[in-house]
């Protein structure tokens, strides 16, 4: 059946016995974007126009396309590639989060998105495939029991470890980044560099702004996206979603609690580590046992973002129950902490082997010391400083003060014969002063 749209008004009109006449009814399909108009006791379906996209950036600079580009590197770069685009993902991710702290998907937020898709179409046919299978997992989990809910996240983790872990590693480097910029801004105007609780405290509140930001983000995208599927108009339905994610909105006290646990989880021993190493401050090493600080690292690592990663699912139940839909509070929340908590534990870990492997700061040489003579090491007699001079410098020499006869006693049962001639060559006046037997009772050097 033809059909006609008027220019001017947007109505859509069919053909119906050489006339045209409006559809008696339509409906859209939430899901696939179809229409359906029924006319003349007949429903018609019409495919949603798409809109030609834009070119992406690779494109405006190389001439081609993003899949074209993908379809050109060999399998073995592909996969390679793939860590590097996961990683960027996951920067664009911890970047989007800082900018939705004012208001999600604001024209930033927009751009970094727009970059996130077009990164994903770069994907090899596996890691698409991976990713895809993960998602599949999780779905059919999220509405099961914990232990359930437990073997869905191992296994959604199992399908696509490289390509979680890379993204994972990709949120943390924004916090790094600010760490190592507000580092050099403080050499800059005090000529010292952060402390190392100054730096803690700087990621932290990265790590703050950050985890509020996501919550916000993802809050909006939920409610927008349900409420679409619930056949709500899209207009009102990202009306609504902004206001799910405001700060004067319903869901404030779950922006407060991400903000809280984003900062928990920015000072881990990943973030401190991977900081310090950037910036040059020394790291403490924990132990040289590498198995014992990778486990240690692991699992403080992997605490926090499961408790994050958790809270982030919890948000967004609630914010759909808010909305007036019936949707479980712990609706995958088993499965998502899951997934986060041995991504980041993964990353511990890997931190945990540099910290071991690194050496421990070398102390300062002790300056060399010569005792007097005569006494015995650890006798507790004084010790005197030795300058050392540089090659070819003549050091000063302290001319020794001349001896007196009174600086010399006698033990003449313990005289040598060496010691003995030496007597008898002195002087009579010179061993008259010396005939009191309480000079003769010692009788060495002083």
């Amino acid at each position: 059946m033809q059909r006609a749209v008027n220019p001017q008004t947007g109505e859509v009109l069919f053909l119906v016995n050489n006339q045209w006449v409006p559809p008696s009814q339509t409906a859209t399909n939430p899901e696939t974007g179809q229409s359906a108009y029924l006319v003349n006791n007949e429903w018609q379906i019409v495919d949603p126009i798409k809109k030609p996209e834009e070119p992406g950036f690779l494109e405006r600079v190389t001439g081609f396309t993003s899949g074209q580009l993908a379809e050109a590197a060999s399998p073995d770069l592909r996969r390679v590639a793939d860590i590097g685009i996961g990683i960027t993902q996951g920067i664009y991710t911890g970047v989007r989060g800082i900018t939705d702290l004012f208001g999600a998907d604001n024209p930033v937020s927009q751009v970094l998105n727009t970059s996130q898709e077009a990164l994903s179409r770069l994907l090899s046919a596996q890691a698409e495939g991976n990713l895809q299978r993960m998602a599949e997992i999780s779905k059919e989990a999220e509405d099961k029991g914990t232990l359930d809910q437990l073997f869905a996240g191992l296994k959604a983790i199992g399908a696509a470890p490289t390509e979680t872990i890379s993204q994972a590693f990709g949120t943390v480097i924004p916090l790094i980044a600010g760490g190592a910029i507000a580092n050099l801004a403080k050499m800059g105007i005090t000529g010292t560099g952060l402390t190392a609780g100054q730096t803690v405290g700087t990621q932290a509140a990265i790590g703050a702004g950050m985890g509020a930001g996501m919550a916000k983000g993802q809050i909006y995208e939920v409610v927008k996206e349900e409420l679409i599927k619930e056949g709500v108009d899209e207009r009102v339905a990202e009306e609504r979603a902004m206001e799910a994610q405001s700060y004067g909105g319903q869901n404030l006290d779950q922006i407060l609690l991400a903000g809280g646990l984003g900062a928990a989880a920015s000072i881990g021993p990943l973030e401190k580590i991977l900081t310090k190493l950037v910036i040059g401050q020394p790291i403490k090493q924990a132990s040289q046992n590498i198995v014992r600080n990778m486990v240690q690292s692991g699992l403080v690592e992997a605490v926090p973002e499961a408790i994050q990663g958790a809270q982030e699912q919890v948000a967004k139940n609630l914010a759909l129950q808010r909305e007036g839909m019936d949707v479980p509070t712990f609706r995958g929340v088993v499965t998502q902490a899951t997934i986060e908590g041995i991504a980041g534990g993964a990353l511990g870990a890997g931190v945990g082997a540099v910290s071991a492997k690194t050496p421990p700061e070398t102390p300062p040489p002790a300056e060399p010391t010569v005792t007097e003579p005569g006494a015995e090491p650890g006798s507790g007699a004084t010790v005197t400083p030795v300058t050392v001079s540089e090659p070819g410098v003549t050091p000063p020499v302290t001319p020794e003060p001349p001896v007196s006869p009174e600086s010399i006693s006698f033990d003449i049962t313990n005289i040598d014969t060496q010691i003995l001639k030496e007597w008898n060559s002195l002087d009579e006046n010179i061993k008259n002063r010396y005939r009191d037997k309480s000079l003769r009772e010692n009788f060495k050097r002083k």
